[in-house]
């Protein structure tokens, strides 16, 4: 009997400022990071490898960039620009669409409304076809 294959552990970090969200997978042999912006510098990745390591969220044999050999075997971190992994979540669209909906429908009734108002006094003062306006700008009626 095959044993199933454990998954990653996976850490989600949100950096609002940056505008990026970072995806950590922890897997047996690997660590992988997706990012949904190419936003963190090489110092700063590094630097987050560093606080990952520290936080307990990854072991102390992974590093990103160049490492100076310390005599322990270092494993390397994948980092990937890659948004596609954010996938949209449908009940959030939907509660997106229905309340773009209860802001929209209003707000066209009220628009429809005054510009029916608009139009409704724009036509009480046109002239009939008998009528005109003279140079003082009064009306005339013709006979």
């Amino acid at each position: 009997m095959k044993a199933l294959a454990a998954g990653p552990h996976v850490f989600d970090f949100s950096f609002p400022r940056k505008d990026t969200i970072l995806k950590v997978e922890v897997w047996e042999d690997s660590v992988t990071i997706r990012a949904t912006r190419d936003t963190f510098s090489a110092q700063r990745k590094a630097a987050f490898v560093r606080e990952l390591i520290s936080e307990g969220f990854i072991r102390e044999h992974y590093h990103f960039g160049p490492v100076a050999d310390s005599g322990m075997p270092r494993r390397p971190v994948l980092w990937i620009v890659d948004s596609p992994w954010r996938k949209l979540d449908e009940a959030m669209a939907a509660r997106t669409r229905r309340n773009a909906l209860r802001i929209t429908v209003p707000i066209g009734i009220m628009l429809a409304f005054i510009i029916g108002l608009a139009s409704g006094s724009a036509q009480r003062s046109r002239l009939r076809p008998d009528e005109h306006i003279g140079p003082r700008g009064q009306r005339y009626v013709s006979v």
